[in-house]
């Protein structure tokens, strides 16, 4: 079941005793427990995804965490740690009376270290926030998404987070040179002195990024900065297909500061255009749109234009390199998210595939989903310089897993992964082993072991149950 409705069972024992032992050693109004206060964080972005919680604990330092997490080993009380609750496969949401540890107040933003550049963040400090707060000392933090004024940088650490400029700048962690954790007992790990150097003992804080809250709560980071590029520009090129879209990113690359290279199908465009009220920017349709983006020390307009006109194929292009304008030109991709949740629950796949696999995957999946739910509405769109494919499938039953073994299949049999920045959460776990062998799983087991014992941290996420391994 990927749906679960708040139980009418009493709280349990455990429960009530955890929630009466953090009334106490919590500050006042950092636990919830009325139910229609909890409803905000038991339902994900989605809404495919949903559960229970005991309680919601909303600390607003590193001690106040230890405290909740120490006294959650003790009653035996589950806990999952929440940040922005933009997650898309299920792992930050409430199961069966777990307690919801929310991170949103730890939202502080240090002063930035103009000798390193490097910044000490809070884990609920939002991705906009810290952007802003960069930007203010001439710098930037190169990982930018749709949901950056929601999105936590506590959640984008745990989840490895990447986005449209992955393509230059890598996922969070590249960013990550400083790390505080609140792991399984309640004690801190904090190595937050931004070294680039120091391979004293066993990278703790690397283990803990990407692990999705199932390994500890991550309470602070210390990201490394960039000087901003003193020029952008932004292009929208349309093209007949995606192996039109690798040929234009052959071309792409050869221009300096290239760091984006986004698309979306003509379903896309056509739905964002007719919901939010756009037009195709571009003068006549095209199979497939891609957003680049170059940030550049020098103006790169006639680059691209050169390397535009050195395609193989037809295709066509529309630029800007003024801030509104780019925004405009990204608002088509961006847009995207929040035009198919306005169309109902939507299935979303989040798959990453070698490059050239791309275009035979697009047309496998497509030719697949016709064949099995014909009346389904299929929406493709990611980050092809990377090879992240979002897979939005709507018009089918939220509750129907047939349509997640063969989406994630696919991308399997097509030498790709089955999540390349969302995360595996509660929604792949049981197809885990379709992009990881037994020993790699085993190998994870026994870190998930060694430290949680118990299982404290997000129980039944990421890691396949036993008698699931072998699908």
């Amino acid at each position: 079941m990927k749906r679960h409705p708040r139980p009418t069972t009493d709280t349990s024992a455990a429960a009530r005793d955890l929630i009466a032992d953090l009334r106490r050693s919590l500050p006042s109004g950092a636990l919830l427990d009325d139910p229609e206060l909890l409803a905000t964080y038991e339902t994900d972005i989605t809404g495919r995804y949903s559960g229970s919680a005991a309680a919601v604990a909303r600390p607003s330092d590193a001690e106040q965490v230890s405290t909740a997490v120490a006294a959650c080993a003790e009653t035996g009380v589950p806990l999952v740690v929440q940040g922005g609750n933009t997650g898309l496969v299920g792992g930050s949401v409430p199961q069966d009376g777990e307690l919801v540890l929310s991170l949103a107040r730890l939202d502080w933003i240090g002063p930035v270290d103009g000798d390193a550049n490097q910044l000490d963040v809070g884990a609920g400090a939002t991705l906009e926030a810290v952007q802003k707060a960069a930007a203010a000392a001439g710098l930037r933090l190169p990982i930018d998404h749709a949901a950056r004024s929601a999105a936590t940088i506590g959640g984008m650490v745990a989840t490895d987070a990447g986005g449209a400029l992955a393509l230059r700048h890598g996922t969070m962690r590249r960013r990550v040179v400083g790390l505080e954790t609140v792991l399984a007992d309640g004690s801190v790990v904090s190595r937050m002195a931004g070294l680039l150097k120091d391979n004293a003992g066993y990278d703790v804080p690397a283990i803990v990024i990407g692990s999705e809250g199932t390994l500890g709560a991550i309470t602070a980071a210390r990201l490394q900065l960039e000087p901003s590029a003193p020029f952008q520009i932004t292009a929208l090129f349309g093209v007949p297909d995606l192996r039109g879209a690798l040929d234009l990113l052959r071309a792409l690359r050869q221009v300096p500061g290239l760091e984006a290279a986004d698309f979306l199908d003509a379903p896309c465009m056509e739905l964002v255009c007719d919901r939010k009220r756009l037009r195709d920017p571009l003068p006549s349709p095209w199979g497939v749109y891609v957003v680049a983006q170059c940030a550049a020390t020098a103006d790169v307009t006639a680059d691209l234009a050169t390397q535009a006109e050195s395609l193989p194929g037809p295709s066509d292009v529309v630029a800007a390199t003024d801030t509104e304008g780019r925004k405009r030109l990204w608002a088509y991709r961006e847009l995207l998210n929040e035009t198919l949740r306005g169309e109902g629950v939507p299935l979303k796949f989040d798959v990453g595939l070698p490059l050239a696999a791309i275009p035979t995957f697009d047309e496998a999946i497509r030719a697949r989903l016709a064949s099995s739910y014909p009346d389904a509405r299929l929406y493709i769109y990611g980050h092809v310089g990377d090879g992240n494919l979002h897979v939005n499938v709507l018009d089918v039953d939220p509750e129907d897993e047939g349509v997640d073994e063969l989406v994630l299949r696919c991308a399997a049999e097509h030498g790709g992964t089955i999540s390349a920045e969302h995360g595996i959460g509660l929604a792949k776990r049981r197809y885990l082993a379709l992009c990881r062998s037994a020993a790699d799983i085993r190998a994870m087991r026994s870190i998930k072991s060694a430290l949680d014992p118990a299982g404290t941290f997000a129980p039944g996420r990421v890691l396949p149950d036993p008698d699931e391994e072998g699908i």
